[in-house]
């Protein structure tokens, strides 16, 4: 590691211990959520430290676990405005075996980075993806190790049978998405 590495590691263990640092990385990170949520942006609450958590599968609630939400959103976001996430699959009460699952995206903040302005672009970039959340197709699992298979997994575009279309809207969809359906770019 040079020194200028080791030089940096230091302030952020520093500032790490400081109340006005912290006070400060979780106003950035309340800030980001807040335009989230003006938005109608299905994000869980409350806002994290230093991380914004999107949850993919109510915002794109036409995808099932087999369409891969989360990574859908994520190739989405970062196609339209290059926005880099993370995709996180948590599997709530019942566990894997039940094929039930949360997938949400993280919108990580690195420390003293991004201006209020580059948080207002990640939220209306969002809030773009999301009014159109219905055309947005899943992606098929290529393959996955089993070990580390959020980092090595392979995805590819779904094959959709011609009389199955993303942009077919029901009531029941719309019931689903709320105020998301709405929401302008």
């Amino acid at each position: 590691m040079t020194g200028r590495d080791m030089e940096i590691i230091s302030v952020g263990l520093v500032e790490g211990l400081e109340d006005e640092y912290l006070r400060y990385r979780m106003e950035t990170t309340a800030y980001l959520f807040d335009r989230l949520r003006e938005h109608a942006i299905p994000v869980l609450s409350p806002a994290g430290g230093h991380a914004v958590y999107l949850d993919a599968s109510r915002t794109l609630p036409h995808l099932s676990t087999q369409d891969n939400p989360g990574q859908a959103l994520a190739v989405e976001l970062y196609a339209q405005s290059g926005i880099r996430t993370t995709r996180i699959v948590l599997n709530p009460l019942h566990g894997p075996a039940s094929g039930q699952h949360i997938e949400l995206l993280r919108l990580a903040l690195p420390s003293r980075v991004y201006s209020t302005k580059h948080l207002d672009f990640v939220a209306a970039s969002v809030a773009n993806v999301a009014s159109r959340a219905l055309l947005i197709p899943g992606l098929r699992t290529v393959s996955a190790p089993r070990l580390l298979s959020g980092f090595l997994a392979k995805y590819g575009p779904k094959v959709v049978p011609p009389d199955e279309t993303c942009d077919q809207v029901t009531e029941e969809t719309l019931g689903v998405l709320g105020s998301s359906s709405r929401v302008a770019g």
